[in-house]
């Protein structure tokens, strides 16, 4: 297996090329999940720990992937970081026709991008591009898309309308933004709080009322995305990352805002 990840490059999309390279079909996800793992019923002081493919391991690249190839810093910025959050998500994966053409050029090769890989993201935060799930030219879903043929498609790409600084592309840069997050995670507590104050101050929530409903509608209509939670505390990543953008617009004033939180002590 070959590993050479190209910054900003999702796992999953280098262990494929890797694949690739060495005439190997298919990708198992196995090759490239990395997942907390579950504490141990009763064992709530004992803090839970994160699996990594061996080969991470072995090479001791561990958690630089996970803070350089994975969803990971996001989920910690966000204080997603239960066994439940997906680091590393097997489907839905989406390119930039535009980043495909550039990647080629600047890197010798097309990469999936971490920051594309949201359900959420619907522009490249480079471009203000649409993000494609399947191959504009042979169709072909992006997650079984080979790296290698992105060259041979690429070529009946054509240029698309970009919407710099539209709401859609400023959740994207704000996206991105989180993705360099560095640090130990957030409290999920601790950030849904002060998410439900910074909406109570700018009159999005009425105070002490987590109005569900609105919620969905002011990011259905912000970012054209249906988030179905039932309940405001233990926001899944997607509808925690959607409500703090509606929230602060801004990662930079996020981040300020809830720097004097708590954090795990761990990842």
């Amino acid at each position: 297996m070959i590993f050479v990840p190209i910054p900003g490059e999702y796992i999953a999309s280098a262990v494929r090329r890797g694949n690739e390279i060495l005439g190997i079909k298919g990708l198992n996800k196995l090759h490239y999940r990395i997942r907390k793992r579950p504490r141990p019923r009763g064992k709530y002081a004992k803090a839970s720990t994160i699996d990594y493919p061996k080969f991470l391991v072995s090479q001791k690249l561990s958690s630089q992937v996970l803070y350089e190839n994975t969803l990971y810093p996001l989920a910690a910025a966000l204080g997603r970081t239960a066994a439940t959050c997906v680091y590393t998500p097997p489907t839905q994966w989406k390119i930039c026709v535009q980043c495909v053409i550039d990647d080629q050029e600047n890197q010798g090769t097309a990469f999936i991008h971490r920051s594309h890989l949201m359900s959420s993201v619907s522009l490249c935060n480079i471009h203000a591009t649409k993000l494609h799930f399947t191959c504009p030219h042979c169709l072909k879903s992006i997650t079984s898309h080979e790296i290698s043929r992105f060259a041979e498609c690429s070529e009946s790409y054509t240029a698309e309308s970009a919407h710099f600084d539209s709401p859609l592309h400023q959740y994207s840069c704000f996206v991105e933004a989180l993705l360099n997050y560095k640090d130990y995670p957030f409290t999920t507590w601790g950030v849904e709080t002060k998410i439900i104050r910074k909406m109570e101050a700018k009159g999005i929530l009425e105070k002490n009322k987590a109005d569900v409903p609105l919620l969905i509608r002011l990011a259905a209509e912000t970012l054209g995305v249906d988030f179905r939670f039932e309940f405001f505390h233990r926001l899944p990543m997607e509808a925690c990352s959607a409500m703090a953008f509606l929230s602060y617009i801004s990662a930079k004033d996020y981040l300020s805002d809830i720097s004097d939180l708590p954090k795990y002590d761990h990842l």
